[in-house]
């Protein structure tokens, strides 16, 4: 047993120093020492010394300090790189909680003590709202493995009912084409085709359970769907479609109301959009997906005005109307 110990000794060093030093706190071998006398391992500081240098002899990044003391530096991520990488596990309504500190966790062995302090000061895992699909990663890989073999897949998909409570929100599975999956504001869709349907859908990731890959079918071609003839850039579809509502786009001309909507019409649309003034006046040419544009719209309603398409337009007005008739006495 002492031997199997000696041998995972250099291991162990290794970890502390991954962990408790850094650039600014380097640590000594009689700190590292007083670590693994806690673990229940104890080596003298000569044994430590030797490890670190074979550490350093076989490629490790370990730098000493004249005088004493030495840390490791992380080649694989720096600071802001990880803190990035946390942000967006913590911020990430799309994975449970019990999988948002799963992850947080197997990136804490490259994450010394310092930038773990200053993770405190972002997002609380337990302060957001998160989804209970515990599925969501093994869901990715089924529907990943499906597209790239051809395959059709079947799942449940689920809603919230009054009891919120989560359930199928039909008895039996769905039957799809899948075609390309879409990250959309921390939110997963599955950009696919409905058995026995024509067009285009979209289906949240973490409200699908139970996948199954149909490995003696294939595929309908995204050629074959609905005004999809010459394929579809996933790219593009992103961009039109900014709340993955189904449906076809419509080239649409916005009025704006000043320059301040440019930055909210770019971080929406994409850099894409064509802007121009005329008379004084500033307008804005979108792709979208007609039902999103009319949704986006009613959200910047004192700043853009939907000017063609006019069918689009009628469209908004009658939007305006329903929930005008909410608020009347």
């Amino acid at each position: 047993m002492e031997r199997e110990n000696k041998k995972l000794l250099i291991l162990q060093i290794l970890k502390v120093l991954k962990t408790k030093s850094s650039k600014e706190k380097p640590i000594t071998q009689i700190e590292i020492g007083k670590i693994l006398e806690k673990e229940g391992v104890s080596c003298s500081r000569k044994t430590i010394s030797r490890n670190i240098d074979y550490l350093m002899e076989f490629g490790y990044n370990i730098i000493k300090i004249p005088g004493g003391g030495c840390y490791y530096v992380d080649d694989t991520f720096d600071d802001s790189e990880l803190i990035f990488l946390v942000d967006c596990i913590y911020s990430s309504p799309a994975i449970s909680q019990k999988q948002a500190l799963d992850l947080i966790e197997k990136l804490a062995d490259n994450i010394s003590y310092k930038i773990k302090e200053r993770c405190e000061n972002i997002y609380k895992i337990d302060e957001m709202t998160r989804t209970e699909n515990k599925q969501v990663f093994y869901n990715i890989e089924q529907i990943n493995y499906a597209i790239q073999n051809n395959h059709k897949i079947s799942f449940f998909y689920n809603k919230y009912g009054i009891d919120k409570k989560f359930s199928p929100r039909k008895q039996e599975k769905y039957i799809i084409n899948p075609y390309f999956m879409i990250n959309n504001r921390g939110k997963y869709f599955l950009v696919c085709n409905k058995e026995n349907h024509n067009d285009l859908a979209n289906y949240r990731i973490d409200y699908i359970t139970c996948v199954d890959v149909l490995g003696d079918t294939k595929i309908k071609p995204i050629t074959q769907t609905t005004g999809n003839k010459n394929g579809v850039n996933p790219a593009k579809y992103a961009n039109e479609h900014i709340y993955m509502f189904a449906g076809q786009s419509v080239t649409a001309k916005l009025k704006l109301s000043s320059e301040k909507i440019i930055s909210d019409i770019i971080d929406w649309f994409g850099k894409n959009v064509e802007i121009a003034k005329e008379n004084e006046t500033i307008y804005a040419t979108v792709n979208a997906n007609e039902q999103a544009l009319v949704y986006w719209c009613l959200q910047y309603g004192n700043d853009v005005e939907i000017i063609e398409p006019y069918q689009t337009r009628d469209l908004m007005k009658i939007e305006l109307r329903k929930i005008t008739k909410k608020y009347e006495d």
